[in-house]
This record gives structure tokens, sequence and C-alpha cells, in this order.
């Protein structure tokens, strides 16, 4: 799975922000606001990857939190994108 447009991902203060650029500017006109978490999961979509390829980096970079929250997050995250019209399955 990956990203439908390009998406630029910028720390604003304690969150993150996600913005369209190239041609999906166009296509998706809207911002997207994120935890750090979220904003990884974003970068990683830039290019094709599976859920378990996600998890696994996930759990690398946030060691210390658990499986299931790990997978919990990365499911919202997956279903906002999904929602947003957003995300390539």
């Amino acid at each position: 799975m990956h990203l439908k447009y390009p998406l630029h991902v910028m720390k604003m203060g304690e969150d993150y922000g996600a913005v369209p650029v190239g041609s999906g500017d166009r296509r998706f006109n809207g911002y997207l606001r994120m935890d750090e978490g979220s904003a990884f999961v974003i970068r990683m979509l830039q290019d094709d990857v599976t859920v378990e390829q996600l998890v696994s980096a996930l759990k690398a970079e946030y060691d210390r939190s658990t499986d299931k929250e790990i997978r919990e997050h990365l499911a919202g995250t997956l279903a906002r994108l999904d929602a947003e019209g957003l995300l390539v399955r």
C-alpha cells in the first residue's frame, strides 16, 4: 500500500502536519494534523509498504510501545488516510 498523492510532513510545535505536493495539491485540498507516530507512517507510505513492514518499523522506532498499541495506532492512522481518499491498498 502507498499514498495516492505525495504529502509533505512537517513538525509544527508539538504536532505534525501534512500537505499535498505536486499533482496531489489539486486533488486533495486539505491539511492533516497528526502526532509523531502518524507522521512516521505517512513518511513510510511515500513508498509501497505492507502493514507488517509498517509494524516492524514502528516497533523499532517506538520500542517502548506494545505490539497492541502499535497496531491500534496504525489501524487508526490507516483508517483516517482511507477516509480522506489518500490511501491505495
